[in-house]
């Protein structure tokens, strides 16, 4: 079964890499059957980045699969290396993993990795990886930048899995609130069974949004976390859900009150006027004409009474100007008289 690593990391000497460190291509054209196969890796991003945030407070790990364009994430889990390494423990030995848990500033590696495969491969079948084998497919991606001062996102052209049924007998039990699911029988050792459940339903359900994050601390629940479903690291649901609607009506109320009308105007200045506008929260209108006024005293008629005699006089200096250019000359007066008398 081919699948596409999506692996968002820190390096040795660069911090998260924007775009992913590998990912597919955003758009592959198939010529067989033309059509264009899109990853939407800024639809990604933002699951990632929820997966990612806080992850050493949590267990060290979450489970995530969510949908992104033509693909599914299959399996992706966000991790902390040490804790990680714990949970692996014997079973990493003849792995090379020692030089590869820290950055130089000594900080321990978080990252995700997930398998994106195109939903027209799905055939009822997933990628048959556990957790041994995500993260010595994440090391091996890994060292082909560790090292790199500057690093770019990879673009992977995919891998070869074996794969197996997706067969799972798991029942979500689920506390709804706001669109939002909870999931209140989440078993971290169940995790794969889970993640068969939530993948299938990506798969065969082509036109709803669905998505799952485990071990999502109290404190991080918001209205507007992007999974249509997660669990707890911590606390009761109902505390959770309490959060949740009380953060609901918030919203409203804000939303009401920026909506609501309010009396009083802005006034905008001008140097001889003031001119009052709808403030932010009215409804948009053109200002009323009736509205503007003059700010200073109206200025006093200073026209000169006798302004009418100068255009007067004016006038008549035009034209005997134009009389003396016009006027015939002496020679020609004398002329006329000349043959006048013959």
């Amino acid at each position: 079964m081919k699948v596409y690593p999506l692996i968002f990391s820190r390096t040795k000497r660069e911090d998260f890499v924007p775009g992913f460190l590998v990912r597919p291509i955003e758009c592959e054209h198939d010529t067989e059957h033309n059509c264009d196969f899109v990853f939407d890796y800024k639809k990604a991003s933002r699951y990632v980045n929820i997966a990612i945030e806080k992850i050493k407070h949590t267990s060290g790990m979450r489970c995530v699969v969510f949908s992104a364009g033509d693909y599914a994430v299959y399996s992706g889990i966000a991790c902390y290396t040490p804790l990680l390494i714990e949970k692996l423990a014997e079973k990493l030995d003849g792995t090379d993993y020692q030089a590869y848990q820290t950055d130089e500033a000594d900080r321990p590696l978080v990252f995700f990795i997930g398998f994106a495969v195109k939903k027209s491969d799905y055939h009822g079948n997933v990628p048959n990886v556990d957790l041994l084998k995500t993260y010595q497919i994440y090391l091996e991606y890994l060292k082909h930048q560790f090292y790199e001062v500057n690093t770019d996102t990879e673009i992977t052209e995919g891998i070869e899995l074996e794969d197996i049924p997706c067969v799972s007998n798991f029942k979500p039990d689920c506390e709804t609130a706001d669109r939002i699911s909870i999931l209140k029988n989440y078993d971290a050792e169940n995790y794969q069974n889970i993640m068969n459940y939530y993948f299938k339903q990506i798969m065969e359900n082509p036109d709803k949004e669905i998505s799952f994050v485990s071990d999502i601390l109290p404190d991080d629940v918001k209205v507007s976390i992007p999974y249509s479903c997660f669990s707890l690291s911590e606390g009761s649901i109902e505390s959770c859900i309490a959060k949740l609607k009380q953060q609901q009506l918030s919203q409203e109320a804000s939303h009401i009150q920026q909506n609501q009308p309010i009396e009083h105007k802005t006034e905008i200045r001008f140097p001889d006027k003031q001119v009052l506008y709808p403030s932010s929260n009215d409804s948009i209108r053109s200002p009323d004409p009736n509205q503007i006024y003059s700010q200073q005293p109206q200025k006093k008629n200073n026209t000169p009474a006798n302004s009418s005699l100068i255009i007067l006089v004016i006038i008549i200096i035009i034209i005997l100007l134009l009389i003396v250019l016009f006027k015939p000359s002496n020679s020609l007066l004398e002329m006329h008289i000349r043959k006048s008398d013959v």
